[in-house]
């Protein structure tokens, strides 16, 4: 029976084109949607999707455990959303608000398609510019790389609800790690990396904690 390091190796080498297609669409969700819990499980398969991602330029035992710290943030974020439901519940907040039939969401789908549009497009800019620097990365990776910078900083500023803004700051680092770890796969740096991306997701539950049940999301569009 395979380990768990081979496991992640294996399919690294076979799915490095659909992880792609998932993270895009994984980040296109974090963009769209604003229910928390909907939000976070596209996160938690992003992921996955960048663990097996990190294959290509790290040791499958690191890319493993690249994967199973991304799949812990998500839990702790999860864990973090139920409560919170719960309290917007208690307080009189239309259940399932945020997703694709909220009509608040529909209201500012254009918009924000048309933003994650541009994002793309800059990604693709900044794929074309980091290739030549990074010649040691697969086009497919690096693709991911910046698509998780462009449209996490996206994410980021289209919302200040807490964990929804922490998904798109994980999403961030995890775009940077790609690049970093082409340059320096150094095991004390992907310790450091894990131990940020655990600090980002235990302060957001926190702030998401303080934040008054059923307060209105805030998003800019």
């Amino acid at each position: 029976m395979p380990t768990f390091a081979e496991l992640v190796a294996r399919l690294g080498t076979l799915v490095i084109l659909p992880a792609l297609a998932g993270v895009g669409l994984t980040l296109i969700t974090l963009i769209l949607l604003d229910e928390r819990r909907m939000v976070i499980g596209a996160f938690a398969v992003q992921s996955v999707l960048v663990g097996l991602l990190h294959t290509r330029v790290l040791a499958a035992q690191l890319a493993g455990i690249k994967m199973l710290v991304g799949l812990l943030a998500a839990l702790v974020l999860y864990t973090t959303a139920h409560q919170c439901a719960a309290l917007d519940f208690a307080a009189g907040a239309q259940p399932g608000a945020g997703g694709w039939r909220d009509s608040a969401v529909l209201r500012r789908l254009p918009f924000r398609v048309f933003a994650a549009i541009l994002a793309m497009v800059l990604g693709a800019q900044l794929y074309a510019r980091m290739t030549p620097a990074l010649p040691g990365i697969e086009g497919p990776v690096l693709q991911a790389a910046a698509l998780l910078v462009c449209l996490g900083l996206l994410s980021v500023g289209l919302t200040s609800e807490p964990l929804k803004t922490g998904c798109g700051l994980l999403s961030i680092l995890q775009g940077f790690g790609i690049f970093y770890a082409a340059v320096e796969p150094a095991l004390a740096v992907i310790w450091m990396m894990a131990a940020v991306d655990l600090a980002v997701a235990v302060a957001v539950s926190y702030l998401a904690r303080m934040q008054p049940a059923a307060e209105p999301d805030g998003s800019a569009a």
